[in-house]
């Protein structure tokens, strides 16, 4: 029974509650299919609420997250939990992703017997891209738009461990510009920055779709190439060293900046790899014999 002025009594407050919350707000029978959605449900999907009572809810839910609901959802028709909360990722009727928070509770009847499903979801999408976003400047040296030195050795520790896992190989190529004091002595810093960007595109450009590159260091470059062979990784390098030693640099006086960088490239090998630094180690020193004939290309 509802208590207050008689103005309000006409009015189906829990009704008015669900319709016009900010919440988006469902009711789903045990067959998984919608009795009832509110307004902003509705806005949240993008599908109208005619429609959704003819789809399922996987038909929007994006395919890595469709099977999450489903241990949860045995638990409570189960009794062993009351409620659930899920983070996962929706499709828009209009195609973008939606990042919704889910609540998922089970109503029962006085005899315990299930009923329905209230789920409640929280578009969450701007907070996630903000997080994202907060990592991806985290990973990311902020110069050369290339991994910084901690993130590239976390995805280097992964692609290592899955190549000892799945017994496949990887290659890491090691990079250092030759004589690259000499030009922010000589130019200053911002001319070297601006080599460093324009090095480290040929980088970008040159790795395939599942390398990863790195800033090793203030003129070092470091690549993961996983699934090459040290062979394929030495022709990558030596072409990238081509392309270098090709592209020079005009200041804004028009003099020409010559640019030339030295490669260290090494296998993944089990055998002697035992960890990071044991693997980086190696290629450093295929790296420094190479710095030594300057402007070449070694392998291990």
């Amino acid at each position: 029974m509802i208590h207050g002025d008689d103005e309000f009594r006409e009015y189906d407050i829990y009704k008015l509650a669900f319709d016009y919350t900010a919440l988006g707000m469902a009711v789903v029978n045990l067959q998984l299919q919608y009795i009832d959605v509110n307004k902003a449900y509705c806005d949240i999907i993008g599908y109208t609420k005619e429609e959704l009572f003819n789809i399922n809810f996987k038909k929007f839910t994006h395919p890595d997250d469709r099977e999450v609901d489903e241990p949860f959802i045995r638990q409570l028709m189960e009794g062993k939990i009351d409620h659930f909360n899920n983070t996962k990722r929706y499709i828009h009727k209009k195609g973008h992703i939606v990042w919704g928070k889910a609540t998922v509770r089970l109503f029962r009847d006085k005899m315990g017997k299930p009923l329905f499903f209230i789920t409640q979801i929280q578009d969450i999408t701007s907070l996630i891209n903000s997080e994202m976003e907060l990592q991806r400047i985290a990973n990311i040296d902020y110069l050369t738009g290339c991994l910084n030195r901690r993130a590239f050795i976390q995805r280097l520790s992964v692609e290592m461990e899955r190549a000892k896992r799945e017994n496949t190989t990887l290659s890491v190529i090691l990079a250092d510009m030759d004589n690259f004091k000499s030009i922010n002595d000589t130019y200053g810093h911002i001319t070297g920055d601006q080599v460093l960007q324009k090095v480290s595109r040929i980088f970008l450009k040159s790795s395939r779709p599942y390398d990863f590159v790195g800033r090793y260091g203030g003129e070092e470059f470091i690549m993961c190439l996983p699934g090459a062979y040290v062979r394929e990784a030495y022709h990558i390098a030596e072409r990238m060293r081509c392309l270098i030693e090709g592209m020079g640099f005009i200041l804004d006086s028009s003099k020409e900046v010559m640019i030339t960088c030295s490669f260290g490239v090494a296998g993944f090998n089990p055998t002697f790899d035992k960890d990071i630094d044991s693997m980086i180690l190696r290629v450093d020193k295929v790296l420094y014999r190479a710095k030594l004939t300057k402007n070449a290309v070694f392998q291990a």
